[in-house]
């Protein structure tokens, strides 16, 4: 487990449960709109950047890991019945969720180097 992509997972996680009335992907409100806060939590329910960078970098996975990140952190039940709704083990969710860690690092590395490669161009200019 990678415990700092697992933290923004988490709150990807809250802002998809709070933010959401759908099941298809989408915010209920324009992205760039705030979402109502929850009181009393240190997590917020308004969007922003960190949650649409992991959504888009979910949305990357293929769709077996997209399964796992998606029931994992999302779904309700026990992992043992995650597990059953991705048609897998408990081991193997483990594992797909952990492997889908990696790939989401991969992808936020890749984002911020083409951002930083931007803004510098940006400067030049």
């Amino acid at each position: 487990m990678i415990l700092h992509i697992n933290d923004r997972l988490n709150k990807w996680a809250f802002w998809c449960l709070t933010g959401r009335t759908s099941n298809i992907g989408f915010p209920s409100k324009s992205s760039y709109c705030s979402l109502e806060g929850r009181g009393g939590n240190s997590l917020s329910a308004e969007f922003n950047d960190d949650a649409w960078e992991i959504e888009q970098a979910v949305q990357s996975l293929d769709e077996i890991l997209k399964k796992a990140v998606v029931e994992f952190y999302t779904g309700k039940g026990t992992v043992e019945q995650k597990a059953r709704n991705c048609g897998c083990t408990k081991m193997t969710l483990y594992n797909r969720v952990d492997s889908a860690q990696y790939k989401i690092m991969d992808w936020l590395n890749g984002y911020y180097a083409e951002k930083s490669v931007d803004s510098d161009f940006t400067e030049m200019v």
